[in-house]
């Protein structure tokens, strides 16, 4: 549903407002937010930037811990190819 100015018909920016920001003719009460409304709308958005920086430090997180496992897998794969090269060497010398 859109909210329209009465006078100009423009579609009302801010239904806090109690004039419209277009042309500055008073809003009615029922096209204005209710207290109730309002306080909804505030909780949300503290809400919403809690849920958006709690997705960053997820993605944070994520790139830390794919790192730490693509660093061991790499140190792992180095230290069994020491072992292999050395296991060899040592079966030369027999």
């Amino acid at each position: 549903m859109s909210y329209n100015c009465p006078n100009c018909q423009r579609v009302l920016d801010d239904r806090q407002l109690a004039h419209c920001s277009s042309c500055g003719a008073p809003i009615p009460e029922s096209l204005r937010f209710t207290e109730e409304e309002i306080a909804a709308r505030e909780l949300m958005g503290d809400f919403q930037a809690e849920f958006e920086r709690l997705v960053q430090l997820d993605k944070e997180w994520r790139d830390y811990f794919a790192q730490q496992t693509a660093e061991r897998s790499g140190s792992t794969e180095r230290r069994d190819d020491t072992e292999i090269s050395n296991q060899a060497r040592l079966t030369r010398r027999r």
